[in-house]
């Protein structure tokens, strides 16, 4: 008799086991339909491509959270195989070179002044000169004048010239070394020059074994001035897929794919605030080795922005990167309307979209 009750017993445990299971499925699929649903709903970003559809020479955006891309959108025939100057975006690549050289020892630390790298005796320089290290490179505080309400014809000058390095030497010291901010081509420049000398390879060749290959970016051009380095601040090709890993880098820490390109130590550094800008912007506020920092819609973000319309936009707290870009190559007029356009999608609609589903 006991081993009646004891197998009636089991099966009455078995058969309920199998209606909570089925009742788990049940709420795991409406769990499932109901993510669907929110997904579908917060996803909805029609009104910003419409915006942007009206954005003189837009060509891409993307927004990815996590490692899932939740929108990916080409404009004017424009493909994932395209690649564009993403300008001053330039300058955060050149950051993370910095980064990996301070890691192989070919640079001891950003307190090491320029003159341990490039020799200034030729250059007939401003004693200040001597005072500028490459933490004042990195922060756009050197004191070198660079005249920005007229940098495009800086750049120009600065490329064309036969040597870039009399062109920036030339110019008078207006400040102290690491007393103010003044964003200067030059100074993102001289920082390329620094890296050719420490590591003995141009800035593209050391990207491409360093830093490209690890993320699985082919086929990068980079223009050089006229004695074959790179230049350090603008003038750098990238797809959208491309400027898509660089944001995963900042991201994770300097980790792609679960292999660590570059120190997460450096990536804390070149994202927290070094120096105050004096913009208002909300996103430039503030600044690091060549990223913009700043606070939107109650977030933090972390910025790499290029002329015309070049973003890498990283949110930390929500695990967001935003990249967009434009043909660049425009008119000084032409490309501040189609900056001042994708920022205001990016910063004043993307955002807090994301952010009232989050």
């Amino acid at each position: 008799m006991k081993k009646i009750v004891l197998v009636i017993m089991l099966l009455l445990f078995l058969l309920g086991c199998e209606k909570q299971t089925e009742h788990n499925t049940l709420i795991e699929k409406d769990l499932l339909e109901v993510k669907e649903e929110v997904q579908e709903y917060t996803y909805n970003f029609d009104e910003v491509l419409e915006r942007l559809n009206q954005v003189s020479n837009m060509r891409n955006l993307s927004i990815s959270i996590g490692d899932q891309i939740i929108l990916e959108e080409y404009f004017n025939a424009c493909s994932e195989r395209s690649k564009n100057n993403v300008f001053s975006v330039t300058k955060s690549i050149t950051s993370l070179l910095v980064g990996k050289a301070i890691e192989e020892g070919y640079i001891k630390d950003v307190n090491q002044y320029v003159y341990e790298f490039i020799d200034l005796a030729p250059y007939n320089v401003p004693e200040n000169y001597y005072e500028i290290t490459l933490q004042d490179l990195l922060t756009m505080s050197s004191g070198i004048e660079w005249d920005n309400a007229n940098h495009t014809n800086e750049f120009i000058n600065l490329k064309a010239s036969e040597d870039p390095l009399t062109y920036i030497f030339e110019k008078p010291s207006t400040f102290k070394p690491g007393d103010q901010f003044n964003y200067s081509d030059a100074t993102a420049h001289l920082m390329a020059e620094v890296l050719y000398k420490a590591t003995g390879q141009y800035p593209l060749d050391y990207a491409n074994d360093k830093l490209f290959e690890p993320l699985g970016i082919t086929g990068v051009t980079w223009s050089s001035a006229r004695d074959g380095v790179q230049i350090g601040g603008c003038d750098l090709h990238l797809s959208l897929k491309d400027m898509q890993k660089i944001g995963q880098l900042i991201l994770n820490h300097g980790a792609y794919e679960d292999e660590q390109i570059i120190e997460s130590e450096w990536i804390d550094q070149i994202t927290t605030k070094q120096i105050a800008t004096g913009n208002g912007s909300g996103y430039d506020v503030h600044y690091g080795y060549y990223y913009w920092l700043g606070h939107i819609s109650r977030v933090d973000t972390i910025s790499s922005l290029g002329h015309g319309g070049q973003f890498i936009v990283v949110i930390p707290e929500y695990e967001v990167v935003i990249t967009a870009s434009t043909i660049g190559g425009v008119s000084d007029q032409m490309a501040y309307r189609q900056f001042s356009d994708v920022a205001d999608v990016i910063y004043l609609e993307i955002i807090p979209l994301l952010l009232e589903k989050m």
